[in-house]
């Protein structure tokens, strides 16, 4: 298998993880009182999800992180605009991985 052809293999992989993480938001957006701490983080994961896919199909490395702005900050030389996300990556920060501990603010 050539390198394009692992790289586009392993991006589609992070894309149909993040997939699956907005088809949980749309579940979850059918509930009348959905957990919303549930769907945000499912939020910050698709994100997550879809810049790492972007990053591993452009061949940038990333370190193993749950950090929006980092990854954003990454992908910034390869997509136009995407600067403009910032402030949203920033807010969906606060309900990723490494910031879910029981008994926290």
């Amino acid at each position: 298998m050539s390198e394009t052809n692992s790289l586009t293999q392993k991006a589609q992989e992070w894309f149909s993880k993040a997939n699956n993480d907005l088809q949980t938001v749309e579940i979850l957006f059918t509930d009348p009182e959905p957990p919303t701490d549930t769907l945000c983080f499912h939020c910050q994961q698709a994100v997550e999800k879809y810049l790492k896919g972007a990053l591993v199909l452009n061949n940038i490395d990333f370190m193993k992180t749950h950090d929006l702005i980092y990854l954003l900050k990454l992908a910034q030389k390869v997509i136009d605009g995407i600067e403009d996300y910032e402030e949203e990556c920033l807010s969906l920060n606060k309900y990723g991985s490494f910031v879910i501990i029981v008994g926290t603010s």
